[in-house]
């Protein structure tokens, strides 16, 4: 990546869990990057394929559109193959089901129905039992430089979904913690090494 990319992808990106709209920034960037129709990250518990998958995404909500047009889940039978993939290379979706030609007719043209044109993925790994898949939209063909652009991206994003759910886990850590030292009538204060208040636990002032 050049050292545009690295300040314009990512410095957001690894603020982005902070965002009322995770990783909005990012994403956005992104999309304009490879000028493309979605960018889509898709988030989810690596305990079950079963579980609901969370997805963050800037430009076209592809599932809305699908819908009013008719067309069944356009993504659904793909992720059915997700999990298969090598982690670390970035894929055509057109791979994931070439083995099906009637479906491949079908989702093209459904594609079509949709204005685009090419897609590609890339899985990520090690982000501490989830699974995460970075999904990228045209109305045009991707170039070699797109795809590149996503194998280079993907370290660094399972780094920053690595941290946000450490974060989340202390948070909740702690919320128990204080929950526990309330209920039984017990708080903190904070001191520094001159004896001097640094922080005291606001249900100190409760009682």
């Amino acid at each position: 990546m050049t050292s545009r990319d690295e300040t314009d992808l990512l410095l957001p990106l690894f603020s982005g869990f902070r965002e009322e709209r995770r990783f909005s920034s990012f994403l956005e960037t992104l999309k304009r990057r490879t000028r493309a129709e979605y960018v889509g990250l898709i988030f989810r518990s690596a305990e079950s394929a079963n579980t609901e998958a969370t997805e963050y995404f800037a430009g076209r909500d592809l599932r809305v559109q699908a819908r009013a047009a008719g067309i069944p889940e356009l993504l659904g039978l793909d992720r059915l193959h997700y999990d298969q993939l090598r982690p670390g290379r970035v894929y055509s979706i057109a791979e994931l089901i070439e083995h099906d030609p009637v479906y491949r007719s079908e989702r093209a043209r459904f594609m079509r129905k949709l204005g685009l044109v090419d897609e590609r993925v890339i899985r990520l790994v090690g982000i501490e039992g989830h699974d995460a898949w970075l999904v990228l939209a045209r109305n045009e063909e991707c170039s070699a430089a797109d795809a590149a652009l996503l194998s280079n991206l993907a370290p660094y994003l399972a780094e920053a979904l690595r941290t946000m759910i450490v974060l989340e886990r202390q948070q909740v850590e702690q919320a128990i913690s204080a929950h526990g030292l309330a209920r039984s009538g017990t708080a903190w204060i904070l001191f520094d090494h001159a004896a001097r208040v640094l922080a005291v636990d606001p249900a100190y002032h409760r009682h």
